[in-house]
């Protein structure tokens, strides 16, 4: 359950759905665009989680997630987008071998 259902008087900033909270969606998908976007542009990395971090705890300041909520989601987030960083840098090397083999025909 969400805080507005469970938590009397919370300030609610949006309106409070019905959905299950756990984990935070919009914690899942920024973390995970931070991660994947900090490992092709690493100079923007403080930039991007500085952002899903902001965004994160605004879930919680609009009382519709528990923090335990957001910190799920950010690990989850991050979690997958390091799968696709390591099936990206696969499929690089795969295609990399594949391009030295027909040089070397």
């Amino acid at each position: 359950m969400r805080p507005c259902h469970d938590i009397q008087g919370v300030n609610l900033l949006i309106n409070c759905s019905e959905a299950f909270a756990f984990p935070s969606n919009h914690a899942v998908n920024n973390f995970a665009a931070a991660t994947l976007f900090s490992h092709f542009y690493p100079g923007m990395k403080s930039f991007l989680y500085i952002g899903a971090a902001i965004v994160a705890l605004s879930r919680v300041m609009c009382g519709v997630h528990y923090p335990f909520d957001i910190i799920a989601g950010a690990v989850i987030g991050m979690i997958f987008a390091m799968l696709v960083i390591q099936l990206w840098t696969l499929i690089e090397k795969k295609i990399a071998s594949n391009e030295q083999v027909k040089k070397g025909q």
